[in-house]
């Protein structure tokens, strides 16, 4: 029950919504330093990282990586059974239309473990992008809420200005504070940003070019099969006698050269 609570807590959406609330309190710490006479950015420079980052959905990245990976699951379930179908040929189908079978049941398995490690690289590189950027997102959304805590040196925001007036609390703390915190926020949004760009870019090259290679080895077929490509088969139906005998003794006279008519002696 605690470790499930725990995870809930900690969970990204959970931290993206602490950070987008405790954005105010950071808000308001930046106009009591700038009241003080401290330079601090403008609200706008601190709202719009967090925007932009949250526009990122992770999640479905990570929905992406887990359907690539069951697909190649099934895909090399299904190919697990190509070798025993294989085995089956040879030994059930023998002759030059079994050769011509099997090694198109070879060349597709070719095709099968090429696309196979397409995939595998797909699914490993989308999974290794999104659990990296889910990373990168909640050392944002905690480095967010704690920049934003609103209270210095013990002090709650609101009672800031008071305590600096009566010497409570030095001015120059003060700044030095939200100095700190404005360059640990505007710091880490810049590595946040540049980094889920490079993971993007990385994933992208690696996955280049994916969809237009060329199957290996496509023009050669089984090395112990005579057919590298399948062939085209006739059956001579004859009854095996030689070419210049007539098929058909009973039509001796038609399949008979005519002979030429002999004239009588004398006759001219």
């Amino acid at each position: 029950m605690t470790r499930a609570m725990g995870e809930v807590l900690d969970s990204l959406p959970v931290l993206r919504e602490q950070a987008i609330a405790s954005v105010d309190d950071l808000i308001s710490l930046m106009g009591v330093g700038r009241s003080l006479g401290v330079d601090v950015p403008a609200d706008d420079e601190l709202r719009e990282p967090l925007a932009r980052i949250g526009q990122f959905d992770v999640a479905a990245l990570a929905d992406d990586a887990h359907r690539l990976a069951a697909a190649h699951r099934a895909v090399a379930d299904q190919l697990h059974w190509l070798p025993e179908q294989q085995i089956r040929l040879d030994d059930g189908w023998s002759g030059a239309s079994g050769d011509a079978t099997t090694a198109l049941l070879v060349a597709h398995q070719r095709r099968a473990e090429s696309d196979l490690g397409v995939l595998r690289t797909v699914s490993e590189s989308t999974n290794s992008a999104a659990s990296g950027i889910d990373r990168l997102l909640r050392t944002w959304y905690v480095t967010v809420a704690r920049c934003s805590c609103p209270i210095i040196a013990g002090v709650p925001i609101a009672e800031l200005p008071a305590a600096v007036l009566t010497g409570a609390v030095p001015l120059s703390l003060v700044a030095a504070d939200i100095a700190s915190r404005v360059r640990l926020f505007l710091d880490t949004a810049d590595t946040t940003v540049r980094t889920v760009d490079e993971i993007l870019h990385t994933l992208n090259r690696a996955t280049e070019g994916l969809d237009v290679e060329t199957y290996p080895d496509r023009e050669r077929g089984r090395a112990d099969v005579n057919h590298s490509v399948p062939q085209q088969m006739s059956v001579d139906f004859s009854d095996g006698q030689p070419a210049g005998r007539a098929h058909d003794d009973s039509d001796g006279e038609r399949s008979r050269a005519p002979e030429r008519e002999i004239e009588p002696p004398g006759r001219a």
